[in-house]
């Protein structure tokens, strides 16, 4: 999700194609090793907001690790990213 002050802002997502995998609980995936990069098209001018992401590890031999939640301070005057540190509402969310 992407918010400034005035509220959510909309995004179109454009993902790389990643490796198609059949994996036996979430079926067909797709999948994307140490890293991807992930164009956002705002449908709005802002100077600032936050980005909160969610992603989730998972080993080859199938064992998945839990979901873990970032967020991230942009400026897109700078042009920049800032990691925001959760906050123990956020943390307590995780954790659960």
């Amino acid at each position: 999700s992407l918010e400034d002050e005035q509220g959510p802002v909309g995004v179109d997502v454009a993902m790389p194609e990643g490796l198609a995998h059949t994996d036996e609980y979430f079926g067909e995936v797709q999948i994307f090793y140490h890293s991807a990069d992930i164009a956002l098209q705002l449908t709005r001018d802002t100077r600032d907001a936050t980005l909160t992401v969610t992603s989730q590890g998972c080993a080859d031999a199938g064992l998945c690790y839990p979901p873990h939640k970032q967020s991230f301070r942009l400026d897109f005057t700078a042009g920049t990213a800032t990691a925001v540190a959760p906050t123990a509402a956020t943390s307590a969310t995780t954790a659960a």
